[in-house]
């Protein structure tokens, strides 16, 4: 009897795997680029650093791309990164949205909503609204992001949000604005501030804050001459507003922000040489969502909450 020659075998290659494939590793994804490290992504969702670091080169594997890279800071998002993380969250959203609507059945507002704004807007605006949403409609989430400068608006047109309040109109034919309330900028400091003086020893400011016509803050003080010894640029009135009550010196506040520390007598109204005597710089407060989401029930809800908020005299 002849000897049989053994079948050749064929090592397969693995078949690539796909995003599809990895769903679960987007959690983590998300935990790193939140918290800007792999140290603190780990024990922010409680698995160990090697376990995190495996999900995120499983992760680039299967996309073939890069989606940190390392800085003296820690780590920050590629170009893929930051595609896969509005990606990423987008779909967290959505699933949290289908849990509310399959827990919650036949209740229309059920789902989520994602808001931009501005970090006083939030306080201004959302405080208002936020307890009765939460007591009168538990089956609607709404996630509140805080973004600084013209953010909101550029990840709105991106369609990282679904609404968004900020200040004026946004420029653009897919979307629907009204107004909440009209403002204006004015100078307030510390009672221990003197009012009226020449120059301000210190000027605390948002330069790049703007009105109804584009102006910067910066540019009105260039237009009406006022002066200080010292200027302090900061990204945020509620920066310019802490310093301000610390003491540090005067500040330029939306007068909407700057009403409510008068009246709580942490702050008062200052009229610099040169500034004009009432309010300055006139802007709108608005709301906006997408035209093709006009019939939303929740987006409608939202504005209408808003609106009885802030009454039109």
């Amino acid at each position: 009897m002849g000897i049989q020659a053994m079948p050749k075998t064929h090592c397969e290659k693995p078949v690539p795997s796909s995003l599809l494939d990895h769903l679960e590793k987007l959690k983590v994804f998300l935990a790193v680029a939140e918290a800007g490290s792999f140290h603190g992504a780990a024990r922010t969702a409680r698995v160990t650093q090697p376990s995190l670091s495996r999900s995120i080169e499983t992760l680039e594997g299967a996309l073939d791309a890069r989606l940190f890279v390392r800085t003296t800071r820690g780590v920050s998002l590629t170009a893929a990164g930051s595609e896969l993380r509005r990606f990423a969250e987008k779909l967290v959203s959505e699933v949290k949205d289908a849990e509310l609507k399959v827990k919650h059945p036949g209740e229309q507002l059920a789902g989520s909503v994602r808001v931009g704004t501005h970090g006083y807007l939030a306080e201004l605006v959302w405080s208002r609204i936020f307890g009765r949403l939460l007591v009168d409609h538990p089956a609607l989430r709404v996630g509140l992001s805080v973004r600084s400068g013209f953010a909101p608006q550029e990840a709105y047109l991106r369609q990282d949000f679904d609404l968004i309040v900020d200040v004026e109109p946004l420029a653009s034919p897919d979307v629907a604005s009204s107004v909440l309330f009209t403002d204006d900028f004015a100078f307030y400091g510390a009672h221990a501030a003197k009012a009226g003086a020449k120059s301000l020893p210190i000027l605390i400011y948002v330069p790049t804050a703007i009105d109804a016509r584009r102006t910067t803050l910066r540019q009105h003080l260039a237009q009406f001459g006022a002066t200080a010894e010292r200027i302090v640029e900061v990204d945020t009135f509620e920066t310019a507003r802490g310093l301000a009550r610390a003491q540090v010196g005067a500040t330029i506040l939306p007068r909407s922000l700057g009403a409510a520390e008068v009246t709580a007598g942490r702050l008062r109204r200052l009229t610099p040489a040169g500034a004009p005597q009432g309010g300055f710089g006139p802007h709108r407060v608005c709301v906006s969502t997408l035209r093709g989401r006009a019939d939303d029930a929740r987006l409608l809800l939202l504005k209408r909450l808003l609106a009885g908020a802030f009454p039109r005299p």
